[in-house]
């Protein structure tokens, strides 16, 4: 049974080191390989076979276009804020070990920026596409936040699985978030799933990131280079989203 950080980890995911940890363990896709081919296979055979203190994003389910323009927000959505977006691999094991620390950010930047999250499953990781699918069937349901949570915490289970047994651990965690667990499967398998995801990842090659966890403002990729802590988090996507346009279109150039 999993749960939603204690309060002990989302703190100890605030620390430098872990900030630290993020620029030194970032997921890089190999130089060798489209970051989304082989997870779009292994995505294809998986298919076959609360975060109460936080402030809570809107619920009212996207459709396809939208989820695919927004993503999903770790705070509240607001059309008149500016928006930073992180593009993420649930089998990235810094993107998990980082999630507290941006949850934090989020709840802090509150009514000031919208913090939302996209897909970027990199083919080193033979179970981020269909892990990626799962947190959109979730979304489909408007529980995309909660259940994302859910997964990074189970990484280490469902990483070491493969075809009917990843599907049914994703089922699984969809019960323990509330979700209807029949829905749930269908909409992991649907072709609107698996375009949210390709699209996502489009979105990111597009912009040349170049691993995860990433985050964008106005279509440009933000330099995280000097962050030592979650307070410079904070302070950097705050910068970077001064003068955004308040879209969440990520199509743009990099800076």
């Amino acid at each position: 049974m999993t749960s939603h950080p204690t309060g002990s980890r989302l703190a100890a995911g605030l620390t430098a080191a872990a900030c630290c940890a993020l620029l030194l363990t970032s997921c890089l896709p190999s130089s060798d390989e489209d970051p989304s081919t082989e997870g779009s296979a292994q995505a294809e055979d998986s298919a076959s076979a609360q975060d109460s203190e936080a402030p809570q994003e809107d619920t009212e389910v996207a459709g396809v276009d939208q989820a695919i323009e927004d993503g999903y927000a770790l705070n509240t959505a607001s059309g008149d804020l500016p928006v930073v977006t992180m593009y993420t691999d649930y089998e990235c094991p810094a993107c998990g070990s980082f999630h507290p620390a941006v949850e934090q950010v989020a709840e802090e930047l509150d009514g000031e920026v919208v913090v939302r999250v996209k897909n970027f499953p990199l083919s080193m990781h033979d179970n981020a596409v269909p892990a990626a699918h799962a947190v959109e069937a979730a979304g489909r349901q408007g529980e995309a936040h909660e259940y994302a949570s859910l997964v990074y915490d189970d990484v280490d289970e469902w990483s070491e699985l493969s075809d009917g047994e990843l599907e049914d651990r994703f089922v699984e965690l969809a019960g323990e978030a509330g979700l209807d667990e029949q829905r749930f499967r269908e909409d992991m398998g649907s072709s609107d799933v698996e375009e949210i995801v390709e699209q996502h990842s489009q979105q990111a090659e597009d912009l040349e990131l170049t691993g995860t966890p990433s985050f964008v403002a106005d279509g440009r990729a933000i330099d995280l280079g000097e962050i030592g802590s979650a307070e410079d988090l904070r302070d950097v996507l705050r910068d970077a989203a001064e003068g955004s346009s308040g879209s969440s279109s990520d199509s743009g150039t990099r800076a």
